[in-house]
């Protein structure tokens, strides 16, 4: 997502920056440098969990408890996941522009985190299919 689609989008929904920021658990001035593209003069990529939120929003989706048990996934949605988790080293290995300080401690990541999605993920003993664990969602409290 470039800056003026960002915007775009913002402006579309008819948001404020103040509103935008609010939505998305964002601060302001991030906003602010999403739009301008730059922080300090240093690139600013606007993160995959933004874009897919601006992407929700536009849809009308405000909130997300989880997938029920009986919701279905279609075959064209688990392809699109796994080939979005084979091209995400790739992403990881481009140059990685300043990500703005989103106003709280430095979220690390957890290595040790695909152990315990293996655990979740197991079929289900009565009828052999897999369940799907709901996805994390992180808000920013801020």
């Amino acid at each position: 997502m470039t800056p003026n689609a960002f915007k775009q989008w913002r402006k579309r929904l008819g948001l404020s920056q103040k509103e935008a920021a609010e939505v998305l658990g964002l601060k302001r001035r991030v906003v602010q440098y999403y739009e301008k593209g730059e922080r300090d003069g240093e690139k600013v990529t606007i993160p995959k969990a933004v874009r897919l939120a601006c992407w929700a929003l536009l849809q009308g989706v405000t909130e997300y408890q989880g997938a029920t048990h009986g919701e279905a996934v279609t075959a064209a949605t688990q392809a699109a996941v796994k080939e979005a988790i084979k091209d995400a080293p790739k992403e990881a290995k481009k140059a990685k522009p300043k990500t703005p300080d989103l106003g709280g401690a430095a979220a690390e990541e957890d290595d040790d985190e695909d152990e315990e999605d293996d655990e979740l993920n197991d079929a289900d003993p009565d009828t052999g299919e897999e369940e799907m664990s709901p996805p994390m969602v992180v808000q920013n409290e801020g």
